[in-house]
């Protein structure tokens, strides 16, 4: 197995090479790969399985992901957790919660459990789906930049909530995304077509495995030109390659001549009086440069 980036952080090749023989890198010792524990993977290791068992099974079935339809299908409608009024506090001594509730999230359990029963709460779900607006979906003017910028097609679909995250998103109606090379604490469930179908009507904004740069366009003003807007590739995300090469030169022009400035200073006044510091100012400038980079 070729090393590609950092994947040694959690593993460590014990045999020969090509004899794909490991141990597990815990944080202060080795110990033999247990392969019956609970993985945690991204998007794309979880995509490479579904590949590789196709290939070990010799199987004609195409293995992938779970669709967010097939999710919503398997979970109940009528027992949704988040939907319950009830506590999950877990105090010893005065809760019998783990008994009562077989959800996991906000911590009721500190790791994973019964990892080939749960559906809601334990780990996150990778979907075949990228993150996508649902019919009818609007934009609310006053925040219009938390769901749309990541209608782009490089946001996968996760689901089901984990036991590390809060309770609300371990409900049948909670939709949430990450960028697929993160890690979760999401995991998988292979699911097939019997029709042969590789994504079984899966909603994919992107199909292209070609980079394409993404223009900064205000979000408000597509809508205007275009109801379907978000259909398009190029979104309001970054800056073209040209912006980002002068605002990097600025910033670092503007750090330098700070560093040179500060360095023949005297001690000067209270950090909050604008007429014997120039804090605020720079301040100001680096929260400004945050937000653009955020």
């Amino acid at each position: 197995m070729k090393v590609v980036g950092n994947s040694k952080t959690f593993w460590v090749a014990t045999g020969p090479e090509g004899s794909h023989q490991y141990e597990l890198r815990t944080i202060f010792e080795n110990i033999p790969l247990p392969l019956s524990w609970p993985c945690e993977v991204n998007f794309h290791e979880a995509l490479a399985y579904c590949h590789y068992k196709a290939e070990v099974d010799n199987s004609k079935l195409k293995y992938r992901l779970l669709t967010e339809a097939e999710f919503v299908s398997l979970t109940p409608a009528d027992n949704d957790p988040v939907l319950q009024k009830r506590s999950y506090r877990n105090i010893k001594g005065q809760s019998d919660i783990e008994k009562e509730y077989k959800e996991n999230f906000n911590f009721i359990w500190s790791s994973p459990k019964n990892v080939d029963s749960l559906l809601l709460g334990n780990t996150w779900h990778w979907l075949t789906d990228q993150f996508n607006p649902l019919d009818n979906f609007s934009v609310n003017s006053l925040y219009d930049d938390f769901s749309t910028p990541c209608f782009d097609g490089k946001h996968q679909m996760i689901k089901g909530g984990s036991f590390i995250s809060c309770g609300h998103e371990a409900s049948k109606w909670a939709r949430f995304h990450f960028r697929p090379h993160f890690y979760q604490h999401a995991g998988f469930r292979i699911a097939a077509s019997l029709d042969g179908s590789p994504d079984n009507g899966a909603k994919l904004l992107l199909k292209t495995k070609e980079y394409v740069h993404q223009k900064r366009e205000n979000i408000l003003d597509q809508m205007e030109k275009n109801p379907e807007w978000w259909k398009a590739v190029e979104q309001p995300l970054e800056l073209s390659n040209d912006e980002m090469k002068s605002l990097l030169e600025q910033t670092e022009s503007r750090v330098l001549t700070y560093m040179k400035e500060l360095d023949g200073q005297s001690p000067m006044g209270l950090a909050h009086d604008p007429k014997t510091t120039v804090l605020k100012q720079t301040l100001k400038f680096l929260t400004n440069l945050q937000l653009i980079f955020r």
